[in-house]
């Protein structure tokens, strides 16, 4: 599922607003301070537990932000954020109590959207993406919301061509499938983050990223 930049704003907003006991949102900060006593194995724990502990205490959405980012901050690559809380919360028998939303800033082409969605994500909001997307077209002449539209049409014609030819019919049928093979990633960063996916050629690990 993915959204224009205007109705995930305004979804984003409306789940935040939530204040009933029977219907209750998290938003939890994917980002993690930049210094050389920061690791990123840890942070990822770190923002895995938090969201454990939240669905737990009854949430029913979690929102993964990285709008918290700064000169000081730096957000957790979300692919591998998005797949150790997926694979977590199946652990603890906990998946089917909650929905994962990705409000990110990394995410810009539709292969990006697809991944979030085959490593467990619900629905995703790419504002950096809609941002640039306004921004860039400021130069020509004409309405900007179609220009918008079009990008968003551009990335759903994307995901749709992703779920044909895999023979899926439905972004429900498509989440957390995880139908991918890895290429580039070593096999021990794999096993630990993207449990049950062959990888075939080897190279980063995850200490690479920080």
């Amino acid at each position: 599922m993915e959204l224009d930049d205007k109705s995930t704003d305004n979804s984003v907003k409306v789940l935040n607003s939530f204040k009933k006991t029977d219907f209750k949102v998290s938003k939890i900060d994917t980002t993690y301070f930049i210094s050389k006593r920061s690791d990123l194995s840890k942070s990822i724990d770190q923002i895995t537990d938090k969201v454990l502990d939240a669905v737990r205490d009854g949430s029913n959405v979690v929102i993964l932000s990285d709008k918290a980012i700064n000169m000081e901050k730096a957000a957790v690559p979300i692919q591998i954020l998005v797949s150790n809380i997926h694979n977590s919360l199946i652990e603890n028998g906990l998946r089917m109590k909650t929905s994962i939303i990705v409000e990110s800033g990394e995410v810009k082409e539709d292969h990006h959207v697809c991944c979030l969605l085959g490593y467990g994500a619900s629905a995703v909001h790419p504002y950096l993406a809609f941002e640039s997307a306004k921004d860039w077209m400021k130069k020509f002449d004409g309405d900007s919301k179609e220009y918008e539209a079009n990008y968003k049409l551009g990335l759903e014609r994307g995901i749709l061509k992703v779920l044909s030819k895999m023979g899926i019919s439905t972004v429900a049928s498509y989440t957390g499938s995880q139908i991918f093979e890895i290429i580039g990633i070593d096999s021990k960063t794999t096993r630990k983050y993207f449990p049950g996916t062959v990888t075939r050629i080897e190279a980063v690990s995850y200490t690479h990223l920080t």
